[in-house]
């Protein structure tokens, strides 16, 4: 079932609408290319809570130097897509062994956008 929230669909799996989920995968795709991988993780997964910042982790084939350039771009176009709503984006690289919790947690509890 999906629910209506005033600003297009949502999932009753996180609270951002289908537009935002849109805006959010384009920009991403946009930014670090098409081969982009987005995950929405944290409170935005929690149907019970509210507010809260958009939690992203993003995996990148780009260089470090072009993922650090791409990374301030997809911020400012997310600012400006998502109406200033404070987004946090993580990187890593598909097949990086990145043993960081929060990719780690990201991994285990995301959802692909």
């Amino acid at each position: 079932m999906l629910l209506h929230d005033g600003g297009g669909m949502r999932s009753p799996l996180m609270r951002l609408s289908s537009l935002q989920q849109q805006q959010i995968r384009d920009t991403v795709r946009d930014c670090f290319g098409p081969g982009a991988r987005v995950l929405l993780f944290g409170s935005r997964l929690d149907e019970e809570r509210r507010g809260g910042d958009i939690d992203l982790l993003v995996q990148s084939d780009l260089p470090a130097a072009d993922s650090c350039r791409a990374r301030i771009r997809c911020l400012a176009r997310l600012d400006r897509a998502l109406e200033g709503r404070p987004v946090d984006l993580v990187l890593t690289t598909p097949d990086d062994r990145d043993n960081r919790s929060i990719v780690r947690h990201a991994l285990a509890t995301g959802v692909e956008l």
